[in-house]
């Protein structure tokens, strides 16, 4: 009994023994390296100085920044009393190993990670520091701000063919009735391939503002495409403009108005020209009392003939007023106007089937054109309507290609 009472004693003191022991263990933190016992080893607090690769490769990329760029980029990290970034990878988790010798894989790690904040130093620079790099080929801006007129914000694109530049440019003037806002379409991806530089551009519709604000607004375009033509490397001396419909009309003005200051708006770059130096003129108005006039052709199914002199017109929309009863204004509003002897190198093509501008149109316009010694080439295209297929055809290419050939890209 008493051999057992003492064996009980020796038990009830060993589990206090291993409890006290396991108190003692618990105290002591274990590294996390697959439950290995052993005491918590403090890592000596990481002094400012001791960057290690993070400093090292920083300070390799300030270097090369300065040396490539010339000057600090906007938004580089900050330098304080001890000259080293602010804003180090190391200070926000991204650890890199400072004392001990790298084995052959933390070395190509090493390696990696210094690459990688190399990479996103330079990215951080912004297009701002990096301007000397060279427009890659083919290259294209959207929405570029040219003006900002009253509520309207007025934007172009620009695309780029291969090749350093300057380019000879063509601006394209999208059509739809002085009401149609979408610049896009148009025949960029072959001029592009030819080695031109195509800009296609906004302007307020006849609903946000009457004429002359449409001729300001491409006048205003043309201006500030001269002023950024190193930027965008385009050749400020070789711009052209193409438009269709209500663009061609716009067009037209363009080519004939360069000297008429009371038409220049007031859209920035004054000091530039919104000269041009050819147009091609697809089916566009020139004299907005004669439309009616010479209004012959019966458009199929349920529009029948168009009646332009109307007040709820698209040509009475834009100016504000039934044509009839504004002639004064009507006849400064039209491009055959303003015909004289210094004007661009027109292409003018017109339908023989068109009922919604009359081809009388192009006639008398090419007729004054010619009377003034102007350059003009006039394609009537036969049985082709207001914009059809007709007008997409390789023969139709071939001369637009050969006149702009001639009176743009030489």
């Amino acid at each position: 009994m008493a051999r057992h009472q003492r064996g009980r004693a020796r038990r009830r003191t060993d589990a206090r023994d291993h409890l006290r022991a396991a108190r003692r263990v618990s105290r002591i933190r274990r590294p996390h390296r697959r439950g290995v016992p052993g005491p918590r080893v403090r890592r000596p607090r990481r002094r400012a100085a001791d960057d290690g690769a993070a400093g090292d490769a920083l300070a390799a990329v300030a270097r090369a920044r300065d040396s490539r760029l010339g000057a600090r980029c906007a938004g580089s990290a900050t330098r304080h009393r001890d000259d080293r970034p602010r804003d180090r990878p190391a200070a926000r988790g991204l650890r890199f190993p400072a004392r001990r010798r790298p084995g052959r894989r933390g070395a190509r790690a090493l390696t990696v990670r210094r690459g990688l904040v190399l990479v996103l130093a330079l990215a951080a620079c912004g297009p701002g520091a990096l301007a000397a790099t060279p427009v890659p080929a083919n290259a294209s801006y959207t929405n570029l701000e040219f003006a900002h007129v009253g509520d309207a914000t007025l934007r172009l694109d620009i695309d780029l063919p291969d090749g350093e530049g300057p380019f000879p440019t063509l601006v394209w003037i999208h059509g739809g009735a002085w009401v149609e806002t979408d610049r896009t379409g148009g025949p960029a991806g072959y001029l592009t391939r030819m080695g031109y530089a195509v800009v296609r551009i906004d302007y307020r519709t006849s609903y946000q503002a009457k004429f002359p604000a449409q001729l300001h607004d491409v006048k205003g375009a043309i201006r500030w495409l001269r002023a950024n033509a190193s930027r965008y490397r385009l050749d400020a001396t070789r711009i052209g403009a193409w438009g269709q419909s209500a663009g061609a009309y716009l067009a037209a003005l363009l080519g004939t108005t360069a000297e008429v200051k009371e038409l220049e708006g007031v859209e920035g770059n004054l000091d530039q020209s919104s000269r041009v130096r050819t147009v091609v003129d697809w089916f566009g108005p020139t004299d907005f009392s004669q439309m009616d006039t010479h209004n012959t052709v019966v458009c199929p199914g349920v529009i029948g003939l168009v009646h332009h002199d109307e007040a709820n017109s698209a040509e009475s929309t834009l100016m504000g007023c039934a044509l009839q009863t504004c002639l004064d204004a009507v006849k400064r509003a039209s491009p055959i106007t303003y015909v004289t002897k210094d004007d661009a190198a027109f292409l003018v093509m017109h339908g023989t089937k068109d009922c919604i501008v009359p081809q009388h149109q192009s006639e008398i316009f090419v007729t004054a054109l010619r009377a003034a010694s102007i350059d003009v080439t006039y394609v009537s295209v036969p049985n082709a309507g207001h914009g059809t297929a007709e007008f997409f055809a390789p023969a139709i290419d071939a001369q637009v290609n050969a006149f702009l050939e001639r009176t743009l890209k030489r």
